[in-house]
Protein backbone atom coordinates (compact mmCIF):
# COMPACT_ATOMS: atom_id res chain seq x y z
CA UNK A 1 0.00 0.00 0.00
CA UNK A 2 1.37 3.66 -0.61
CA UNK A 3 1.34 6.52 1.17
CA UNK A 4 0.74 8.34 -2.00
CA UNK A 5 -1.69 12.19 -1.16
CA UNK A 6 -5.07 11.50 -2.34
CA UNK A 7 -7.06 14.85 -3.81
CA UNK A 8 -10.55 15.68 -1.99
CA UNK A 9 -13.50 15.00 -3.64
CA UNK A 10 -16.68 16.88 -4.48
CA UNK A 11 -19.56 16.54 -6.68
CA UNK A 12 -20.83 18.58 -8.93
CA UNK A 13 -23.88 20.15 -8.59
CA UNK A 14 -24.94 20.42 -12.16
CA UNK A 15 -24.37 17.11 -12.91
CA UNK A 16 -24.17 15.24 -9.54
CA UNK A 17 -20.81 13.85 -11.08
CA UNK A 18 -17.89 13.27 -7.93
CA UNK A 19 -14.64 14.42 -9.47
CA UNK A 20 -11.35 16.06 -8.04
CA UNK A 21 -11.85 19.10 -6.50
CA UNK A 22 -9.21 21.39 -8.95
CA UNK A 23 -11.07 19.75 -11.93
CA UNK A 24 -13.93 21.70 -10.17
CA UNK A 25 -14.72 25.39 -10.12
CA UNK A 26 -15.92 26.82 -6.67
CA UNK A 27 -19.06 29.24 -6.40
CA UNK A 28 -20.25 31.21 -3.70
CA UNK A 29 -23.62 33.14 -2.89
CA UNK A 30 -22.45 37.03 -2.06
CA UNK A 31 -25.62 39.28 -2.04
CA UNK A 32 -27.67 36.65 -3.50
CA UNK A 33 -25.73 36.65 -6.39
CA UNK A 34 -23.69 33.61 -7.32
CA UNK A 35 -19.77 34.73 -7.45
CA UNK A 36 -16.67 32.80 -9.17
CA UNK A 37 -14.38 32.11 -5.91
CA UNK A 38 -11.02 31.36 -7.11
CA UNK A 39 -7.46 32.31 -6.47
CA UNK A 40 -8.21 35.82 -7.57
CA UNK A 41 -10.72 36.33 -4.52
CA UNK A 42 -7.82 36.71 -2.18
CA UNK A 43 -9.23 36.08 1.48
CA UNK A 44 -11.57 32.86 1.74
CA UNK A 45 -15.03 33.85 1.65
CA UNK A 46 -17.41 33.11 4.45
CA UNK A 47 -20.59 30.60 4.03
CA UNK A 48 -21.48 27.97 2.10
CA UNK A 49 -19.74 26.82 -1.67
CA UNK A 50 -20.88 25.08 -3.84
CA UNK A 51 -18.60 23.02 -7.04
CA UNK A 52 -19.26 23.33 -10.77
CA UNK A 53 -17.72 21.44 -13.55
CA UNK A 54 -16.44 24.93 -15.56
CA UNK A 55 -19.14 23.81 -18.61
CA UNK A 56 -22.09 24.99 -20.11
CA UNK A 57 -23.88 21.83 -19.66
CA UNK A 58 -23.50 22.10 -16.02
CA UNK A 59 -24.31 25.42 -15.37
CA UNK A 60 -27.53 24.76 -17.15
CA UNK A 61 -28.38 21.96 -15.45
CA UNK A 62 -27.73 23.14 -12.27
CA UNK A 63 -29.89 26.29 -13.33
CA UNK A 64 -33.14 24.21 -14.38
CA UNK A 65 -32.97 21.68 -11.36
CA UNK A 66 -32.37 24.76 -8.78
CA UNK A 67 -29.46 23.23 -7.49
CA UNK A 68 -27.70 26.65 -6.87
CA UNK A 69 -30.32 27.44 -4.39
CA UNK A 70 -30.21 24.23 -2.60
CA UNK A 71 -26.60 24.26 -2.21
CA UNK A 72 -26.80 27.21 -0.86
CA UNK A 73 -30.19 27.07 1.03
CA UNK A 74 -31.12 30.58 0.11
CA UNK A 75 -32.70 32.36 -2.42
CA UNK A 76 -30.15 32.70 -5.95
CA UNK A 77 -30.98 35.48 -8.31
CA UNK A 78 -29.77 33.74 -11.83
CA UNK A 79 -26.30 34.50 -12.94
CA UNK A 80 -25.79 36.64 -15.59
CA UNK A 81 -24.92 35.98 -19.07
CA UNK A 82 -20.88 35.42 -18.71
CA UNK A 83 -20.92 33.61 -15.53
CA UNK A 84 -19.13 31.11 -17.14
CA UNK A 85 -16.75 32.51 -18.78
CA UNK A 86 -15.60 34.38 -15.17
CA UNK A 87 -15.76 30.87 -13.41
CA UNK A 88 -13.23 29.20 -16.17
CA UNK A 89 -10.90 32.60 -15.75
CA UNK A 90 -10.58 32.58 -12.20
CA UNK A 91 -10.77 28.81 -12.05
CA UNK A 92 -7.93 28.42 -14.31
CA UNK A 93 -6.50 31.40 -14.54
CA UNK A 94 -6.59 32.19 -18.32
CA UNK A 95 -6.97 35.29 -20.30
CA UNK A 96 -9.61 36.22 -22.99
CA UNK A 97 -8.08 36.74 -26.57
Amino acid sequence: MTNATREPQRTCIGCRRRAVASALARVALSGGTIVPWGSGHGARPTGRGASLHPDADCLRAALKTGAFARAFRARVDAPNEDFLEQLIQRRWNRKTP
